[in-house]
């Protein structure tokens, strides 16, 4: 039998034969088995079970040596164990893991599907007015570092059922936002040119250019070329 005081990962295993107590522990890790990863990307969640993610129970020769505490050594030293039990019990703890081969592709197939490119607003003349486009914010997720928060929440955090962790990402801002180019309202400036039917190469020259250049508009540090 186990020494009375043992304690394996909480649970009290004292005065058990070590199948009894393996069968115990076997029992409780199925909790773990059932759990939950709860995963948050920037406000959209996905769910995963842990037995898909290949948990596992990494140290079952704990219970081996839950049973030889106090049996082994001289009669002293066997003495002073089992005293030293009486005053503070002796916790062994349970150790787990996540497969992280599964866990990798799992979150490289989840980013892959939330991954986006920031889009800029867009503005155009029509008319006598602005046309404005909405901007869209991107989304880059960074797996390595997502596996490793989620690792070490399971190390130090979890203790079976369910698992909220957000993942790491970066949010991306457009360079020009739809607020921004919407206060774009007044005429700066404007240019005339003779328009003559009589010159004929000339009046052609000027509606080709302006069919290429009507409507465009150009925001701060941008340029534009009928050159090109």
């Amino acid at each position: 039998e186990i020494a009375d005081g043992i304690v394996i990962g909480g649970l009290d295993v004292g005065g058990m034969t070590e199948s009894e107590a393996r069968a115990t522990v076997e029992e409780y890790f199925e909790r773990y088995k059932t759990g939950v990863l709860y995963l948050s990307f920037n406000g959209t969640e996905t769910q995963k079970g842990f037995d898909e993610l290949g948990i596992s129970w990494d140290n079952p020769e704990v219970v081996s040596e839950a049973v030889s505490c106090g049996k082994s050594g001289n009669v002293l030293e066997r003495y002073m164990e089992l005293t030293q039990l009486r005053k503070e019990k002796k916790e062994y703890p349970i150790e787990y893991s996540l497969n992280e081969t599964l866990l990798e592709e799992y979150l490289a197939g989840e980013a892959e599907a939330r991954q986006t490119e920031a889009v800029d607003a867009t503005i155009t003349k029509s008319g006598n007015s602005f046309e404005v486009t909405e901007s869209e914010t991107g989304l880059t997720v960074d797996v390595p570092a997502t596996v490793e928060k989620i690792i070490g929440a399971v190390q130090t955090e979890w203790t079976g059922g369910r698992l909220q962790v957000d993942a790491v990402v970066q949010v991306t801002e457009p360079k020009y936002k739809a607020e921004e180019l919407k206060l774009i309202q007044d005429c700066l400036g404007e240019y005339d040119t003779p328009y003559n039917p009589g010159s004929a190469d000339r009046s052609q020259n000027l509606v080709n250019g302006s069919g290429f250049i009507n409507g465009q508009v150009l925001l701060p540090g941008e340029s534009m070329s009928l050159y090109d």
